[in-house]
């Protein structure tokens, strides 16, 4: 499939110019109405969601860039222990040290917190856009102040420090939706070695 990672995994295989790649996608292309945010909730109750049934109602992706056309756009890697615990299971170079670096150059970061440690922890130039969320419930600016006033600080999530309250950063760029159709497929699939099959079911 072309989901969130099976489309990052087809682009980067086909970097290989010797080597030919076929992308099955049950779906079909993103409509183009899908770079507006809030655009999701339409999508996630039409043919691009798979509508399964689940207890909690969980969107999943039945489109060309998979959940990432249709999720929440947020920006979150995951906590540092568990990279570090993974590799203390028996995974040599998943430590959080190590994957770091993957994780910077998959980002054009366009945040503007944590300023002084931006270079540490963030990319430049990568394929997937990050930025500042722009829009946020009025509810959120007190979310913020509790969290403070329980002697939290606001932090970048995937900075430096991860314990504290904070507005996840959004995968988009000036306010649009950027899945990872956009980031990683379109831009390789214009190359000759990748191929992508639309409304493909696979059975075994």
């Amino acid at each position: 499939g072309s989901g969130s990672a099976g489309g990052v995994v087809a682009a980067r295989l086909s970097e290989v110019a010797e080597w030919r790649v076929l992308l099955l996608e049950a779906g079909g292309p993103p409509p183009p109405e899908s770079v507006v945010p809030a655009y999701n909730v339409v999508l996630q109750d039409a043919d691009t969601d798979w509508k399964y049934k689940m207890t909690s109602p969980f969107p999943m992706g039945r489109v060309l860039g998979g959940t990432s056309v249709l999720n929440s756009l947020e920006y979150v890697r995951g906590n540092r222990r568990d990279y570090d615990n993974w590799e203390a299971m028996g995974n040599p170079g998943w430590r959080y040290k190590d994957v770091l670096k993957y994780f910077k150059k998959a980002e054009d970061y366009r945040g503007t917190r944590n300023v002084d440690t931006a270079a540490e922890y963030h990319g430049r130039g990568g394929p997937l856009k990050v930025e500042d969320k722009r829009y946020s419930a009025p509810v959120t600016s007190g979310f913020l102040k509790a969290g403070q006033q329980l002697g939290y600080s606001i932090i970048d999530p995937s900075g430096p420090e991860q314990i504290g309250f904070s507005i996840p950063e959004t995968t988009t760029q000036d306010g649009r939706r950027v899945s990872t159709a956009e980031a990683y497929v379109k831009p390789a699939a214009t190359a000759l070695n990748l191929h992508v099959a639309f409304n493909a079911h696979v059975t075994q």
